[in-house]
């Protein structure tokens, strides 16, 4: 169908998706791994005031209540970054 077609040019629908990644953790890291190489600058940075946002997507059964929350032996994301903020801003007191 020929407009099927041109909408999808319009519009920049096509078929082929191209991803760019900052960096991939694999299996078997933690997630203070994934903290200390990607959200421990973003959480400095949120105590000099700067706006921040942090977020785990993927389908249902994936994993990211465990990277956000995670368990006592391997706290997630959020309780990191919350320790890390609150042990920054002890510092300028």
């Amino acid at each position: 169908d020929h407009t099927k077609s041109y909408l999808d040019e319009v519009q920049n629908r096509t078929k082929e998706k191209k991803f760019t990644f900052d960096r991939v953790f694999d299996k078997g890291c933690t997630n203070k791994d994934v903290f200390e190489g990607l959200i421990r600058s973003v959480t400095k940075d949120t105590v000099n005031g700067i706006n921040a946002t942090v977020f785990a997507y993927g389908s249902t059964g994936s994993g990211k209540t465990h990277t956000m929350v995670g368990r006592p032996e391997d706290p997630g994301l959020m309780v990191l970054a919350l320790d890390h903020i609150f042990v920054e801003l002890q510092k300028k007191i």
